[in-house]
Parts: structure tokens; C-alpha cells; sequence
């Protein structure tokens, strides 16, 4: 999974409506962006945000995003969550690793 939470990093000729595209002809499992140009402050929070929940290994890619599209929208009345997108990869999860004893 691929998380790209703004426009930063891209270099000044490339097309971001491609890079996820490019990642998933790479091999990626699955692409989140934004469709508009985010404010760093939310791309930071909703980065945040995804990658913990993502971390536990509970939900569902696909789960996250619409979550978090909620939370945003009721908690603080932003709609900005809705303008994430998941290219491929909706029923991806991180499988947690069992660990045997020591």
C-alpha cells in the first residue's frame, strides 16, 4: 500500500492522476491519494490517521478510508476525507505476523 498524502515529494514535470497508476504497474498492492491538492496540515493528520489504523490490522483498507471520511466530516465538519481515493487495493489489510516464543 501506497500513501501518497499531498503533492510534496513529486518531481515538477510529473502528473499525480499517473503516479498511482505507475505504482500499481510496479507491483503495488494498492494506491491512496487525494484527487485535489491537499493543505499539509490535514495530508499530515490524515496520514497519521490512516497508517495507525492500518498498522493494527483490524480493518480493511477500503474500511479506513470510509472511516475516516466520516470522522473528519463529523467530528470537525471537514470534508476533505471524502477527497481521498483508493486506486485498487480496497480489501488489502497487514496481516500481523504471529510470533512464537523467544
Amino acid at each position: 500500500m501506497f500513501l501518497n498524502a499531498c503533492y510534496a515529494g513529486l518531481p515538477a514535470d510529473a502528473e499525480p492522476a499517473r503516479l498511482g497508476g505507475a505504482l500499481i504497474e510496479a507491483g503495488a498492492g494498492g494506491v491512496l491519494g487525494p484527487q485535489i491538492e491537499m493543505p499539509r496540515l490535514f495530508a499530515a493528520e490524515y496520514a497519521h490517521a490512516y497508517i495507525t489504523r492500518y498498522l493494527g490490522g483490524r480493518e480493511t483498507a477500503g474500511e479506513i478510508v470510509h472511516g475516516l471520511a466520516r470522522h473528519f466530516a463529523d467530528a470537525w465538519s471537514n470534508p476533505l476525507g471524502l477527497a481521498y481515493a483508493l486506486q485498487c487495493g480496497m480489501d488489502s489489510r497487514l496481516e500481523r505476523a504471529t510470533v512464537g516464543p523467544l
